[in-house]
């Protein structure tokens, strides 16, 4: 059986910064190249929502909640197309709403961004 000792021994061993610092080296490759993949598809969809809340003339410092409303439909829209995807998109309309978004910009959002008709 270990003692105390040999536990906490073992942990601070497993998180010394070089042993952390060699784990992510290895793996900083693949981790670059999803994140690239990820950020190279979901670039275009941002811009877009972007320009939607320039032409509703959205306070910029609202721009969170409706960057985070597109970021789930483009999620869900990656798991699936319809017919779930529409009620999916109806739900999280009605989650971001609660939270303060206006429903007329979101809707705006899923129909020109997404091609989603949502109410």
């Amino acid at each position: 059986m270990r003692t105390d000792a040999q536990r906490i021994a073992q942990y601070i061993a497993k998180y010394v910064p070089t042993t952390v610092g060699l784990k992510i080296a290895a793996m900083l490759t693949g981790m670059k190249s999803s994140y690239a993949a990820v950020a190279n598809d979901i670039q275009p969809v941002e811009s877009s929502i972007a320009q939607v809340l320039t032409d509703d003339n959205v306070v910029s410092a609202q721009w969170g909640k409706y960057y985070a409303f597109g970021r789930e439909l483009w999620k869900r829209q990656k798991l699936g197309g319809d017919p779930a995807l529409t009620t999916d998109a109806q739900l999280i309309h009605d989650k971001w709403e609660a939270y303060g978004a206006v429903s007329s910009v979101m809707v705006h959002i899923a129909l020109d961004v997404f091609g989603i008709t949502i109410v």
